[in-house]
């Protein structure tokens, strides 16, 4: 027996569709009468067709897995470089010339990985946001050493 509403196989003893939850009693009901006629004549009852072709009569169950994949890319040295200077700017700072530089190295490390489709985006923003780190803190050394100076003056 199939639904009359989504055309899936049910049992023949069932009440409701369990694919649709869609009652089935009325269904069965008039196809009994009718159908008496049918298999009695020797033909089976089709499954409803739709586009030309028969709904599914069976359940399909995907299993999918997460495969990880080595990334192959190449490391770009711009961002790795501006990583590292952007560092270097936070712990020894020269009125903040080290946190330009890591800004220099850093923004060119970006736009060179895009361009060549390397890694080291995650570096390159690092590098950047230590390097400003570097330049305000050098900015900010600046002023506290003048000001400084001219109160001895």
């Amino acid at each position: 027996m199939f639904c009359p509403n989504c055309g899936h196989q049910i049992p023949d003893e069932s009440v409701f569709c369990p694919d649709c939850g869609q009652s089935v009693q009325p269904a069965q009901a008039d196809s009994a009468q009718s159908g008496a006629s049918q298999t009695d004549a020797g033909q089976s009852q089709q499954p409803p067709v739709y586009n030309g072709e028969p709904v599914n009569q069976q359940q399909t169950t995907y299993q999918y897995s997460v495969q990880y994949t080595k990334d192959t890319r190449p490391m770009n040295g711009l961002c790795v470089a501006g990583f590292v200077v952007g560092i270097v700017s936070v712990f020894i700072n020269f009125w903040g010339i080290v946190g330009v530089v890591a800004l220099i190295l850093s923004a060119a490390g970006l736009s060179a990985s895009k361009r060549q489709n390397q890694r080291g985006k995650g570096l390159g923003i690092a590098g950047l946001v230590l390097g400003i780190i570097g330049v305000v803190w050098g900015l900010l050394s600046m002023c506290v050493c003048s000001t400084s100076f001219l109160a001895y003056l």
